[in-house]
């Protein structure tokens, strides 16, 4: 069984090409994030999807769409990124940089995330989403 140690990938793809794959998905969800449209969020969400927040709570996929999805001014500065990958399952973990507010209280700007995607096709969708960001008064 191949298992990923000390970032070293977990299949054939270097460290590097699992970090632009990383990258490249994690923009477009936050991407999709920024413009807040559902129709456009719902396309880069697995229909399996599911978020856990820092406060405990959480939506499944419909139910993030249709109320969840934070207000997010522009794609956050991710540092720290590592991603770790086998098949078509990708996983990603990073320091988000955002400026972002969810049920009209500003999101903690600096905090560790882990984001879960699986690739369908040619597109990675999120699969699962741990925000660790507080939320301020």
């Amino acid at each position: 069984m191949n298992v990923a140690r000390n970032n070293m990938p977990a299949d054939d793809r270097s460290v590097a090409e699992l970090n632009a794959e990383g990258t490249a998905a994690l923009r477009a969800l936050w991407g999709a994030l920024v413009d807040r449209r559902p129709e456009v969020v719902d396309k880069v969400l697995a229909p399996e999807f599911q978020v856990m927040r820092e406060d405990g709570s959480s939506d499944d996929k419909r139910d993030y769409v249709a109320t969840g999805v934070p207000h997010v001014m522009s794609i956050p500065e991710i540092s720290g990124l590592v991603a770790t990958g086998h098949g078509d399952v990708m996983v990603t973990r990073y320091i988000a940089r955002v400026r972002e507010t969810r049920d009209g209280k500003v999101v903690e700007k600096t905090a560790p995330r882990l984001t879960v995607f699986r690739k369908e096709g040619s597109k990675w969708l999120a699969v699962a989403h741990g925000n660790f960001a507080e939320l301020r008064a």
